[in-house]
């Protein structure tokens, strides 16, 4: 009796894996779509990160091998990897209320509500609240906070130049990014570039840095996500901390009477939402510290990557640093920098659009069908996981012949129109494209104007060439970036 028990639930537990594990790992192969060979738990894991290359890495070469749509499995989730750009072009933006929703495997403790990871109703409530912290206008205001912190950066630079000595300016930059977007975001002055505020730069800095076992073992056991994060305490306390800066500076205000015409920053445009009238403007406190974290920690981390990669390429690429300097010593003179001059310089946009190609923060887009939907042939029923693969697609020599070299001319007005409209996407595309990117394209812009104009860069011993790369929240810089900064005369 005992034994037959014993044999029963056995049975029950092997046939409960083999339901939970086993069978859903067919689920492309029942379709005939190619892809690689999951293992039960694991999924396609292994494949993802084979020969210590990263993700943004590896669909490079799956999608050679497999064509511009295959399968792949998270965990025992099935997903699609689409790079075929017109059905790309259904996702993001003809077809967008089918696939309005970021796929989501695993809430990120601290981060649950953020704009990022919100869906229907409730993401669009919030972007729409958002929306107009990023016109022309709100632009214009919060160009002379950026431009202050540049001048510091600039200070910066004055007393290592010509001096022969290496800077990090992947350290450097992240200083200056987060001090500006504290600035912006919370009209608080951290002179974080000073040294300031060290505590604030490795909370940021930490939240970036996830354990990536924390991750891996996220993303195969959804469910246990908040426990995997509870054993990284550098992430957690890092939420921790921005979330009680956030919420003591919101209680501040509150305590203060604080309106816009005291505070012309995000927190307080949130702060005026939340006493709304229309409980579809409203916001609660935990969004308003959920959209500020969350937007302080992009805006850091992508700006900063971004003027990293931009500064690394103009140092290795001497005639595209030239032509870059001609064209801001042209338009800006002897004068002072103004938002307007930003506009007026059509080769600096090539450098930087140039740079996010080969280095797209958002080096793969999520979505999720929110209904089933039939495109191209394929069928993406509701609730499916979809990749898109940025990164891949930047680098795909059809369509960017010679596409590990630096050139800006590919941004030439003639070549963007006739290229795919999906073929570059640094910030996604579509209404569900990343809300401040006309914000870091004024940060970056201002920055490489006002440097340029007097300093260039240059390699030294300890540049690394070529750069290496982590894929993780975003695409950054994997170890430090050593440059030399030279006077224009020297």
């Amino acid at each position: 009796m005992v034994s037959f028990f014993w044999c029963t639930v056995i049975a029950l537990i092997i046939f409960w894996f083999y339901v939970k594990f086993i069978v859903p790992l067919r689920y492309f192969k029942r379709l005939g779509i190619p892809g690689p060979s999951p293992i039960p738990i694991i999924g396609t894991l292994a494949a993802d990160t084979k020969d210590g290359k990263g993700n943004h890495e590896v669909q490079q070469i799956h999608l050679e091998k497999y064509g511009r749509v295959y399968g792949f499995f998270v965990g025992s989730m099935p997903a699609y990897v689409v790079g075929d750009l017109d059905i790309i072009k259904n996702i993001l933006i003809k077809e967008f209320p089918a696939f309005s929703n970021r796929a989501m495997f695993f809430k990120t403790p601290g981060l649950e509500r953020s704009l990022a990871n919100l869906r229907d109703t409730d993401w669009k409530r919030i972007r729409t609240v958002l929306n107009p912290t990023y016109t022309t206008s709100k632009m214009k205001q919060m160009f002379p906070l950026v431009n202050d912190s540049v001048d510091t950066f600039i200070r910066k630079m004055e007393r290592v130049a010509d001096k022969n000595q290496s800077i990090d300016v992947s350290d450097w930059l992240k200083q200056l990014s987060l001090e500006i977007i504290t600035a912006s975001a919370f009209g608080a002055k951290c002179n974080v570039q000073n040294g300031g505020h060290d505590r604030l730069v490795n909370s940021a800095t930490a939240i970036f840095k996830m354990n990536p076992t924390v991750i891996a073992l996220s993303f195969m056991m959804p469910r246990l996500a908040p426990l995997f994060a509870a054993f990284d305490k550098s992430f957690m306390n890092g939420v921790k901390y921005i979330d009680k800066a956030v919420a003591s500076i919101i209680k501040m205000r509150r305590q203060e009477g604080a309106t816009g015409a005291n505070y012309k920053d995000l927190l307080q445009l949130m702060i005026d939402a939340s006493a709304a009238a229309e409980s579809n403007k409203s916001l609660t406190d935990n969004e308003i510290i959920a959209q500020s974290s969350t937007i302080m920690l992009a805006g850091y981390e992508t700006t900063s990557s971004c003027a990293t990669f931009t500064a690394y390429l103009l140092a290795n690429n001497s005639e595209v640093q030239d032509k870059l300097i001609q064209e801001i010593a042209k338009v800006c003179g002897k004068q002072e920098v103004t938002y307007d001059m930003l506009g007026q310089m059509t080769y600096l946009n090539k450098v930087i659009h140039e740079s996010l190609r080969m280095y797209p923060p958002g080096y793969i887009l999520l979505r999720e069908a929110t209904t089933t939907f039939q495109c191209n042939g394929y069928t993406f029923p509701k609730g499916i996981p979809i990749f898109i693969p940025a990164y891949a697609l930047h680098h795909d020599n059809d369509i960017w012949p010679e596409p590990y070299r630096f050139n800006p001319e590919r941004f030439n007005k003639d070549l963007v129109e006739a290229r795919h409209p999906c073929a570059y996407m640094p910030f996604g595309l579509g209404p569900r494209n990343c809300i401040g990117m006309r914000f870091a394209m004024l940060q970056v812009k201002l920055l490489l104007i006002k440097i340029l104009r007097r300093f260039k860069f240059a390699t030294c011993t300890e540049t690394e060439i070529p750069i290496q790369v982590t894929a993780a929240t975003t695409l950054a810089p994997k170890n430090s970036v050593y440059l030399r900064v030279m006077s224009h005369t020297s």
